[in-house]
């Protein structure tokens, strides 16, 4: 059975945003979400 979800997260910038995903700390971990979840990333600026 597959489990389905949504996840917002609110940053203060579009700048903010990228540094995030870009950040290497954070890249060691998604690799985890990538190898066990299907997982579409969209970022909204102006919400």
């Amino acid at each position: 059975m597959g489990v389905s979800g949504l996840v917002v997260m609110k940053f203060p910038s579009l700048e903010k945003a990228h540094a995030w995903h870009d950040d290497p700390d954070y890249k060691s971990l998604a690799q985890h979400r990538l190898n066990s979840a299907d997982a579409n990333l969209v970022i909204v600026e102006g919400l």
